[in-house]
């Protein structure tokens, strides 16, 4: 407001742009008035945008691997790659800098270069002499607004020479309903290519079961609020019921952010196909996962109503 704010049409206009972008945070559909405690908090957030977008030109992101279990043998069969940013001496994770990513749409270009890089990743693995191994990344949904997914999944096949069956993406609720033709395109495409397809946090959107047999989705993924919540009947009636679909629909199931031997435990017994989390590895450095999985370490998951424990060897 004149002349409180600003003497001059720039100034008024660009603590205006400041105030609309902080209603844009707090949900949209609201007003916000300039402050100067706002201005400061503006300055912080364009000045971490754009440090993130030297980041990302100069290599500065990196990825982290989380192994994936397959209940019935205890092996790792897949593995999810998760971006970091190595800021400074600084390890930033995904829930510091992606929410930014996503407001300014430079998420597009940062799963590209996840994709690349996951792609890449894989292939030096096997190069090493390392079985192939499946490898997921996440997509947001920015990338269904635009066609550039298809092509950015073909150039890093075509580029690190990684089979496509190897790659897995992996897609929420609410992106498969943002715009239903274009999507509808893009998965159709994807499949053709020969990538796998996994709903992320499944059960927790509002998409149309009648979609899911639609495109032959490979995995419906439990997310870690089921997860969380298994020794709960209600929460445990739906993930039961999770697992039962995922069976009729011929798809796989993963449970991620498995924290406890009792939630592996029930998980395994009530048949999830596969876990993930922190109790058998947080997400590490790829050498690190690397050696992990040259060792074949394998995980046996004790079913109710024993000792609700995991071990390893």
């Amino acid at each position: 407001l004149f002349p409180d704010d600003g003497y001059d049409a720039g100034t008024l206009m660009m603590r205006a742009d400041a105030a609309m972008y902080l209603a844009k945070r707090n949900g949209r559909n609201a007003s916000r008035f300039y402050t100067r405690e706002l201005a400061s908090s503006v300055d912080a957030r364009i000045e971490l945008e754009n440090s993130l977008r030297r980041s990302l030109r100069n290599g500065d992101l990196i990825l982290h691997y989380q192994p994936q279990i397959d209940r019935r043998t205890g092996r790792i069969v897949g593995v999810e790659g998760l971006a970091r940013w190595q800021r400074g001496d600084r390890m930033m994770m995904p829930g510091e800098f992606l929410p930014i990513a996503e407001e300014t749409n430079l998420i597009v270009d940062i799963d590209q270069w996840a994709i690349h890089a996951a792609c890449r990743q894989n292939r030096i693995w096997q190069q090493a002499g390392l079985p192939p191994i499946r490898v997921s990344v996440n997509i947001a949904a920015a990338n269904f607004d635009t066609d550039q997914l298809v092509d950015t999944v073909m150039s890093a096949l075509e580029e690190s020479g990684m089979a496509a069956e190897l790659l897995e993406l992996e897609v929420t609720e609410t992106t498969l309903m943002r715009d239903v033709q274009r999507t509808d395109r893009t998965l159709r495409a994807l499949k053709a290519l020969g990538v796998r397809i996994a709903i992320d946090d499944f059960g927790t959107g509002f998409s149309s079961l009648s979609y899911l047999g639609n495109y032959g989705f490979n995995v419906l993924e439990i997310g870690q609020s089921f997860v969380r919540e298994v020794a709960d009947p209600n929460q445990a009636g739906i993930t039961r019921a999770i697992i039962s679909l995922a069976g009729q629909l011929q798809c796989r199931t993963i449970a991620e952010g498995v924290e406890t031997h009792e939630q592996a435990s029930w998980l395994a017994a009530n048949g999830c196909d596969e876990l993930q989390g922190n109790l058998f590895s947080k997400p590490v450095p790829a050498s690190e996962f690397a050696r992990m999985y040259a060792r074949n370490r394998t995980w046996t998951i004790a079913p109710p109503p024993a000792t609700n424990q995991v071990h390893w060897s």
